[in-house]
């Protein structure tokens, strides 16, 4: 139920821009998989920071561990002082908390919306939660309720930005598997954008299953022709 609750809130935030996120379905690039992510492409592309999805991207749906076969990228990647990384994911509350422990080092970023319009920004990394507002001072946990601000948008990627020091933005891509949230969120703040196949597409909830397929058709229909 939880995974069907964040598909859900996700496409409530979504499909009142449909038609303005439909122009933002083309990514910079697509790779067969995140392992084309090697040292030459990030010399080619002089990237500073890299932005991942999780689910699909870099594991089955809601999985515990990185995929094996990616495991070395990530593992070279994670050496590199030079490159910035920030993980990015529209899960709910339980996973999030477990993508802390699968990423110590590397900061799992969620967004909230106060009732006053601010956004907060709550933030996990080695082993520590941290809460900050939009002038980046730390805090405990606002009170009220607090909603949350999913893929896609380009505020999103604006705070995710700031949290890694904010790097030029022609240096930066965000990594997924969808493109109405990965691809168009990247798009919508005007960094690069890297689609790469669902993993194990199987593990995913029918209702997400069915949307990938039906983003997929559509994207065919619009952009394989340009």
């Amino acid at each position: 139920m939880a995974a069907a609750s964040d598909w859900i809130t996700t496409t409530r935030q979504a499909l009142p821009r449909f038609f303005e996120l439909v122009s933002k379905l083309k990514p910079t690039m697509h790779l067969p998989d995140v392992r084309s992510i090697d040292e030459h492409f990030l010399a080619k592309h002089n990237v500073e920071a890299l932005i991942w999805d999780v689910d699909g991207t870099l594991m089955s749906h809601h999985n515990m561990a990185v995929a094996e076969e990616f495991q070395s990228t990530l593992n070279r990647i994670d050496q590199r002082s030079d490159v910035r990384q920030i993980i990015l994911s529209n899960c709910g509350e339980s996973r999030f908390a477990e993508l802390g422990g699968i990423f110590p080092e590397v900061p799992v970023l969620k967004a909230y919306r106060k009732p006053s319009g601010e956004v907060i920004l709550r933030i996990l990394a080695h082993g520590k939660e941290v809460w900050r507002d939009e002038a980046g001072a730390e805090g405990p946990r606002p009170g009220g309720e607090l909603k949350p601000l999913k893929k896609p948008s380009g505020e999103l990627i604006d705070i995710a930005l700031r949290a890694a020091g904010s790097p030029p933005r022609e240096r930066v891509f965000m990594v997924g598997d969808q493109y109405f949230t990965d691809i168009a969120g990247a798009n919508l703040a005007g960094i690069g954008s890297i689609k790469v196949p669902t993993l194990a597409r199987h593990s995913f909830p029918f209702a997400v299953r069915s949307f990938q397929r039906i983003e997929s058709a559509l994207y065919r229909l619009l952009y394989r022709s340009t």
